[in-house]
């Protein structure tokens, strides 16, 4: 989300995670898709307020996509149903946005639609799963 806003911690470089090592070289994305999105600050990141960036690397008007999944039972900060209100209203009031999408499942916890991807072949073939 970050990226898509236009927005780094530092005015200059984006650093790695040891905040001394140089980032990733800055990207331009057409389209963002969120899953769950947590560490976030959606006010200073989207809406007519936002700390981003309203012009792209090529001076030009920035223009992202932008698709949120939320889980309705969700409790963490930041994936909360409450906090999928927030960037949707947000998101609706950001010139930036050339389309937007915020989803709540309802019923479904952190990580739903991960559940069960890791799982050997053998377990995932009994049907014993939480998705069913």
């Amino acid at each position: 989300l970050e990226v898509a806003s236009g927005w780094y911690p530092s005015e200059t470089f984006m650093f790695d995670v040891d905040g001394v090592t140089l980032g990733p070289t800055p990207v331009e994305p057409l389209a963002c898709v969120a899953w769950y999105p947590t560490r976030y600050d959606a006010r200073a990141l989207f809406g007519p307020d936002h700390k981003g960036s309203s012009l792209n690397y090529e001076g030009k008007e920035r223009n992202v996509a932008i698709m949120a999944i939320f889980a309705g039972d969700d409790e963490i900060p930041g994936a909360r149903p409450d906090d999928a209100q927030l960037l949707k209203e947000l998101l609706d009031n950001d010139k930036r946005m050339k389309d937007r999408m915020v989803k709540v499942f309802p019923n479904q916890g952190h990580g739903f639609a991960h559940i069960g991807l890791g799982a050997a072949k053998n377990e995932a073939a009994t049907g014993d799963d939480e998705t069913d």
